[in-house]
């Protein structure tokens, strides 16, 4: 039997059937080749398609991630932005809330000084008037009487009287070793007497603003009674309890002695006690002393209270997280 060979060339076999079961373990050991083959290029094929896969999933997931990133840093790029731009516009409102409040003050200033300015211009001016009244009808009333005493003696006889009485002094000193103002020995020297030539000038009754409250208050007793004020007494002021008038047995007739004696009583022991009174301690030598003394002077503050919740920063990242 003939049979191509692998060159292409014919080959005699004598036994065809060894032939055949040759030919056909060639075909089963090329078969078999070839299936691992196969399956060997598919692990490889499945392995490069699962490897890519996997790089195309992390791939993905990387760019998902890297698009979260950018998401959540623009978010917090806006909250960063409004969170700025908020403060500015707070900043802005404090400083235009700082400024009215300030145009406010001197607003209020100005009035103020506007009055402290009248206030003072009417107390100069009720001054200067007052001033006026007293130069007009104290001082230059007594200037004027003054004045007019004077004019109406002649200067040559004032400078003779001045001259004999610094001679009678002079001839006294060399006389006697020592002259004293206490011991006036009338009948040798007077010294007294020159004063008792001296120029008087009476005023009669001055209308003086300073003492308008008790001129006011005399013009309306007099109303009331036409004598009053003519005995000569001075009847000026706050009525007072004459001074003799204190002494033991004396004050008891009086309504101080009546009313001091009344309060001293025991049944107004009660309201003595529920009386205003004053706790200084005018003691200089024996005062309080001590720890004692001192926290009833000066007792100490209240206790401060210590904030438990969340600070301040984490509210503020808080609340601007919430945007």
């Amino acid at each position: 039997m003939a049979s191509l060979n692998k060159t292409g060339g014919l080959v005699y076999v004598e036994k065809a059937n060894r032939l055949e079961e040759m030919l056909e373990d060639d075909r089963q050991s090329l078969s078999r080749s070839t299936a691992g083959s196969r399956r060997r290029v598919r692990k490889i094929v499945e392995h490069q398609e699962t490897e890519t896969k996997e790089h195309l999933n992390k791939q993905k997931a990387r760019e998902l991630l890297n698009a979260s990133y950018v998401k959540t840093a623009q978010e917090t790029q806006r909250n960063i932005e409004r969170s700025v731009k908020r403060n500015k516009e707070k900043k802005k409102q404090k400083f235009i809330d700082l400024n009215n409040d300030i145009d406010r003050c001197l607003d209020f200033l100005d009035v103020v000084d506007k009055d402290i300015s009248l206030h003072d211009e009417a107390e100069l001016n009720k001054v200067k008037r007052q001033f006026g009244e007293w130069n007009s009808n104290v001082h230059g009333r007594i200037q004027d009487n003054i004045s007019r005493k004077l004019n109406a003696k002649d200067y040559k006889a004032m400078l003779k009287e001045k001259n004999a009485d610094y001679q009678k002094f002079l001839d006294i000193t060399n006389k006697k070793s020592a002259i004293f103002r206490d011991i006036i020995i009338e009948s040798e020297y007077d010294p007294l007497e020159p004063n008792r030539r001296a120029i008087k000038a009476g005023t009669g009754k001055l209308k003086d603003p300073t003492l308008h409250i008790l001129q006011k208050t005399v013009d309306e007793m007099v109303m009331l009674d036409p004598e009053y004020g003519k005995s000569g007494e001075n009847t000026g002021g706050k009525y007072t309890l004459p001074t003799e008038m204190w002494a033991s047995g004396k004050i008891e007739a009086t309504p101080h002695g009546r009313f001091g004696k009344m309060m001293a009583s025991a049944n107004n022991e009660e309201k003595r006690k529920r009386a205003p009174r004053s706790k200084v301690v005018f003691d200089e030598f024996d005062f309080p002393k001590g720890k004692s003394a001192i926290d009833v002077e000066m007792p100490l503050g209240k206790k401060a209270q210590v904030a438990t919740g969340p600070s301040t920063f984490s509210r503020v990242m808080h609340d601007e997280r919430s945007f």
